[in-house]
Order: C-alpha cells, then sequence, then structure tokens
C-alpha cells in the first residue's frame, strides 16, 4: 500500500540548499525493479545567492 500511495505522490525530487555555500554532488535514484530513473551531479547555489533560486527540481522520477 505504501508503494501505491508513493508512486503516486512522489514523481518529482527536490534538492534544498539551506547553507551559506554552493553544494555539489551527485544523485542515482532506482525504481523498484532496479532501473535507474535519476542519474545526474548537481551544484544547488546558497541560500545567500544573487538572484538565484536554493531550489533544484527534477520532475518524473
Amino acid at each position: 500500500m505504501v508503494d501505491a500511495i508513493g508512486n503516486r505522490v512522489f514523481e518529482q525530487v527536490n534538492l534544498l540548499n539551506q547553507l551559506n555555500q554552493e553544494v555539489s554532488g551527485s544523485i542515482e535514484i532506482a525504481d523498484p525493479d532496479d532501473e535507474t530513473v535519476l542519474d545526474t551531479s548537481f551544484d544547488v547555489p546558497s541560500t545567500e545567492s544573487d538572484g538565484e533560486s536554493n531550489i533544484i527540481a527534477y520532475a518524473d522520477v
């Protein structure tokens, strides 16, 4: 039941940086069949960046 709810609700991955510096890294997400659905590197600006959003969103994951 939880998987059924999760499959309907969680279709987007959001990375939110609340630090005073840029955060870089990578993320890999696999579905229940162990198929990779997201594999990427990211740079998320800090909360103090000039007009840049400190959130990165990946839809349809």
